[in-house]
């Protein structure tokens, strides 16, 4: 048996602390220790800085059994034995800085209530001021336990993250922008490159607008496949499940279908999409449509890594409003 273990089974229990049972600049509520039982922490202090807290866990750090580090430090309840908490905290998501239009609600929700998919895009955003968001995609995750994802890449090489480092998570899906912090656990390029972060104890919704859809101006090329014909024209929104397009060619009456081509930039990559489009209603030349037609389109039979595409493009757009 080891020294520290014979010291820490002396006397009251102390256990140790697990990722992200301390929040950044949250209020201490016991005191913390070493494996020598010297206080390290007195009750009432805060944790500041990343730096401080990756020292204090590099050292061993102890918590008597029956306390919490945090008021809302409670364990989560689960079907079976948890091994990690909560997320390390940060400041919250705050609405009042998205716009006045937009902002609807916010409420927290476990994570498996998001009805998140494998393979879904993510941004991975390190605490700390104008921190670099990353585009990773969800490999798993399981309910108390732990998240996995792809790890960051910059420069066509992935981006080490050291243990405990904190970061905010954030995704988009349906008219909701969801987000949650959290910390890393461990990365391993065994059996394959992965990323092993806390599981959040909530994750925070942000409701953006009715429609999902990314207000812009992206030139693209329709081809209407009976006659081969091309026409140039301008997506003036889009999301996953399809457009609005607008053109001063006629291309064609509603359930008609062609093919769409544009090019989007995802982490600094030109990706050619390629989809095929079915008309579902048509607004004819006016005043108002500065004598353009406007053409609501859908998408069928996305390929998957064209989805996988579009979804970041979209995706990342929608976050950066948040």
């Amino acid at each position: 048996m080891s020294k520290d273990k014979k010291k820490l089974d002396d006397g009251p229990k102390l256990v140790k602390v697990l990722p992200g049972e301390i929040d950044l600049g949250g209020r201490l509520m016991c005191n913390l220790y070493n494996g020598d039982r010297q206080i390290v922490r007195v009750a009432g202090q805060t944790v500041t800085s990343q730096a401080d807290l990756d020292s204090m866990y590099a050292k061993g750090l102890y918590r008597y059994e029956n306390e919490h580090v945090h008021k809302g430090a409670d364990p989560v309840k689960t079907d079976g034995p948890s091994k990690f908490r909560r997320g390390t905290g940060g400041k919250r998501l705050d609405p009042s800085k998205l716009r006045p239009t937009q902002a609807k609600a916010v409420t927290d929700v476990p994570l498996d209530k998001t009805k998140i998919k494998i393979g879904s895009v993510l941004q991975l955003q390190p605490k700390g001021p104008d921190a670099m968001r990353y585009t990773v995609q969800l490999i798993g995750y399981l309910r108390g336990q732990g998240v996995c994802v792809t790890p960051p890449s910059g420069n066509g090489e992935f981006v080490m993250i050291r243990e405990w480092d904190g970061f905010t998570v954030r995704f988009f899906s349906g008219k909701d922008a969801f987000a949650f912090d959290t910390s890393a656990i461990k990365q391993t390029m065994v059996p394959y490159p992965m990323l092993h972060l806390t599981y959040p104890r909530m994750v925070r919704i942000h409701q953006i607008r009715q429609k999902s859809r990314l207000q812009l101006e992206l030139i693209a090329v329709a081809q209407e496949s009976s006659r081969g014909v091309l026409v140039s024209l301008k997506i003036t929104d889009i999301s996953t499940g399809g457009a609005s397009l607008a053109t001063k060619t006629d291309l064609g009456a509603v359930g008609e279908q062609f093919s769409l081509k544009f090019k989007v930039n995802v982490e600094q990559i030109e990706v050619l999409m390629e989809l095929r489009c079915q008309i579902r209603n048509i607004v004819k030349p006016s005043e108002a449509t500065a004598g353009n037609y406007t053409f609501g389109v859908s998408f069928h039979d996305i390929p998957p890594d064209m989805l996988i595409a579009l979804s970041a493009f979209v995706g990342n757009a929608m976050l950066e409003q948040m």
